[in-house]
């Protein structure tokens, strides 16, 4: 009877806690109509459909060169796939861990109630773990369907690739509960401000870890396992119970062992105002305010220094110019950052055109280091202004002060639209046309939130 109510306690959290979450979608104006509602869910189905099919005619032109090729190389490219799938699963574990970590938190209202409503402590972080879970794993699974074709690559058995499937999702578990006890077991060491440095060093060694492993050491570990004489059929099996074991190990550790949660992070804020004089000044700064900017920032830096320590100019420079495409992410939070200070726009006269031409010149500046790399890629220059027109409408359409959840909705709605891009990036006609469309989507987004501000 204890247990029963403790978990009807849980169910009850949970529920609080996802309305909460989901409080400023199902309540955004787009969505309050069914028919926009069925609208998007079917653009979304098209594009993923479109997407899948696109692959499967990529496979099969792979599988008519396949039978020119050597039984023994074929075999070992299936291996080295199975074994790259499985280093991803690793590295978006890491990735997503540090990403959910450090974006979602409860609100306030729902640590009052939380707090205020006779909750036992172990109930309120139990809840939270799991709310805090199923928003990393709702994530990957996003991520599994862009992955899932390429598993056609390793094996065409419906048995094989289901045992893939579970071999991928319980690598991702594990390494983000594994992650989770390291990180609650650091409080046990530091005092007061020393846990925040810890904390922040630690993501940072995990994220450049994290990304030496994946883009320079994860291929001569691929390369000896692939290797292996052991059939692929017999060692998808193994590694599937051999992974699953440890899963259900640290799920046992998980339920005898709850560790105190920080449900309500500090501020993500860095305190740098703007100023009326300079509007633009005021734009740049403002991106720079969110403490994830920084670790974008950051991110990008240590990736360019390793790799030019690893690869020469030429290549660098190929890959910076990929890089240098995502600069426009940092314009996500750029609303959330101006709110405030945009509802005093209009008592201070600055027009909407005005408005809209530093907004422009702001990303113009931030697509600049692009142009210089990539004078010579058209494509890639339109990609980069495509990316960051995209993301400054996301963050007009989906502040994040509106909901917990509003950030994940910009990254996974921007990761739908790179994958877009690119599919599209072999017709430079149709993305100057895209970008045209958004412009003036951006001049509407702009045009209603002036006009609902001044209400």
């Amino acid at each position: 009877m204890i247990k029963d109510a403790s978990s009807k306690r849980i169910l009850t959290l949970l529920e609080l806690f996802y309305s909460n979450a989901f409080r400023s979608l199902v309540k955004h104006p787009f969505f309050k109509k069914k028919r926009n509602r069925y609208m998007t869910c079917t653009m979304i189905l098209i594009l993923y459909f479109a997407y899948f099919y696109f692959n499967m005619v990529e496979l099969a032109k792979i599988s008519m060169v396949n039978q020119n090729i050597s039984l023994a190389v074929i075999v070992k490219g299936q291996m080295t796939t199975f074994f790259s799938a499985c280093s991803s699963a690793f590295f978006f574990g890491v990735i997503l861990y540090l990403f959910v970590v450090n974006t979602v938190a409860l609100d306030k209202v729902s640590l009052f109630f939380a707090k205020s409503l006779p909750f036992e402590e172990n109930e309120i972080q139990l809840s939270f773990l799991i709310f805090k879970f199923s928003i990393m794993i709702s994530l990957y699974e996003f991520i599994m369907l862009i992955i899932t074709p390429m598993m056609t690559l390793v094996t065409s058995s419906k048995l094989l690739f289901v045992l893939i499937w579970l071999i991928l999702q319980a690598i991702f578990i594990l390494t983000c509960i594994c992650l989770d006890f390291l990180y609650k077991k650091m409080p046990t060491f530091t005092k007061g401000k020393s846990r925040l440095i810890v904390k922040y060093t630690a993501d940072i060694i995990l994220l450049v870890s994290a990304l030496l492993y994946y883009f320079l050491f994860r291929y001569k570990l691929e390369e000896k396992l692939s290797g292996l004489t052991t059939h692929i059929s017999v060692l998808i099996g193994i590694v599937c119970l051999s992974v699953l074991l440890l899963l259900f190990l640290s799920l046992l550790l998980i339920r005898k062992f709850i560790f105190p949660e920080q449900i309500l992070t500090t501020s993500k804020y860095i305190k740098i105002g703007p100023t009326i004089k300079n509007l633009l000044s005021s734009n740049l700064i403002s991106l720079f305010r969110t403490k994830n900017n920084w670790y974008i920032l950051f991110l990008m830096i240590a990736f360019v220094v390793i790799l030019y320590v690893s690869q020469d100019f030429k290549q660098l420079q190929l890959i910076l110019q990929m890089i240098l495409v995502f600069s426009g992410v940092f314009c996500l939070p750029f609303y959330d950052n101006m709110s405030r200070f945009r509802r005093l726009f209009t008592s201070y006269s600055i027009s909407l055109k005005r408005d809209i031409g530093y907004q422009l010149m702001m990303l113009i500046i931030l697509v600049l280091p692009n142009v210089i790399v990539s004078y010579d890629n058209y494509l890639n220059l339109l990609q980069s202004v495509w990316v960051a027109l995209t993301s400054l409408i996301l963050g007009y359409l989906f502040p994040k002060s509106d909901g917990i959840l509003n950030e994940t909705t910009q990254m996974i709605i921007l990761a739908m639209t790179i994958m877009i891009c690119f599919i599209l990036s072999k017709k430079p006609e149709l993305t100057s046309f895209i970008i045209i469309t958004q412009l003036c989507l951006f001049a509407y987004v702009i045009k209603k939130e002036r006009a609902i501000g001044e209400k």
